[in-house]
């Protein structure tokens, strides 16, 4: 995920500097922000993240996304697939740690190398050198807007540095339109530092969206 990290994060010095740089987004789908890092007392970390689906979208459910060999969502699976989001570079992972709640029945997690990313987000596909989340939605009914879940999972690392998120949902406003979202979140790094405690107010309003695609959601109709 390392080129699509460059993208987001490019020019920007410091981890300081990145969370005061950056447009709000006023949609942006899901935004994930990781608020804990704590030691699960058996070597590893836990990660909470809280995950806000937005006023105007909706989560559609449907099957995994359907990706091309770089990881992206083919343009015909948009719609027929549930709606989703990844956070990318989940280094240390503990394999199957992660949990969703509430409704965690209706979500599947996938671990891939490679996406899944939303078409338009992204113009360069992802490398492949870390291991990517995918949550789905799997099950019915839909989910409208204005909803926090809790994502956690499980990483070896307990240091952390600003990543990459995207997200694809349903808007509800328009009938077979479908949004998609890219940002920014923390994600296990050994190169990086601790979780800044409190939290700066951009990470917390899910802020921080920084490179070309900063502060902008992208749309896209079902093919």
């Amino acid at each position: 995920m390392r080129r699509l990290r460059g993208l987001l994060l490019g020019g920007a010095v410091g981890l300081s500097g990145l969370l005061g740089f950056g447009a709000p987004a006023a949609h942006a789908d899901f935004i994930p922000t990781l608020v804990a890092v704590t030691p699960d007392g058996g070597g590893d970390f836990i990660y909470t993240y809280d995950v806000l689906l937005t006023g105007g979208e909706a989560a559609t459910p449907g099957g995994a996304p359907v990706l091309d060999g770089g990881g992206v969502q083919v343009p015909g699976n948009i719609g027929v697939s549930g709606s989703f989001f990844t956070i990318y570079d989940f280094q240390g992972l503990v394999s199957g740690s992660e949990t969703i709640s509430p409704l965690s029945g209706q979500w599947t997690a996938e671990e891939l190398a490679l996406g899944a990313t939303p078409p338009q987000v992204v113009p360069v596909p992802p490398d492949g050198s870390f291991t990517n989340l995918t949550f789905y939605l799997s099950g019915a009914p839909p989910v409208p807007g204005s909803v926090l879940f809790t994502v956690t999972a499980k990483s070896t690392i307990g240091l952390v540095s600003l990543g990459a998120y995207t997200s694809e949902a349903a808007d509800t406003l328009t009938p077979g339109k479908f949004d998609q979202a890219v940002g920014n979140t923390f994600v296990p790094n050994p190169s990086g530092g601790p979780l800044p405690t409190p939290l700066p107010a951009s990470a917390l309003s899910g802020l921080g969206l920084l490179g070309l695609l900063a502060g902008k959601k992208l749309t896209s109709r079902k093919a």
